[in-house]
């Protein structure tokens, strides 16, 4: 099996579960591995939402 391969069969399934909101760790939690796998699986396929509540205020305050 190549390398990033293995976790490709849930690409779709984990895309769905983090554009409803779902974040990497909560997905990784559900399958037992770690978020940044799920992220590296993920990679590209999804637009990252900001991890600060408060980024979508930088602009106003700055």
């Amino acid at each position: 099996m190549g390398k990033g391969l293995k976790y490709e069969k849930y690409q779709k399934e984990w895309k769905e579960l983090y554009e409803s909101e779902m974040s990497f760790r909560k997905i990784g939690q559900l399958y037992k591995i770690d978020a940044k796998t799920v992220n590296r699986t993920l990679e590209g396929l999804v637009e990252i939402r900001p991890k600060s509540p408060w980024d979508k205020y930088v602009d106003e305050w700055y």
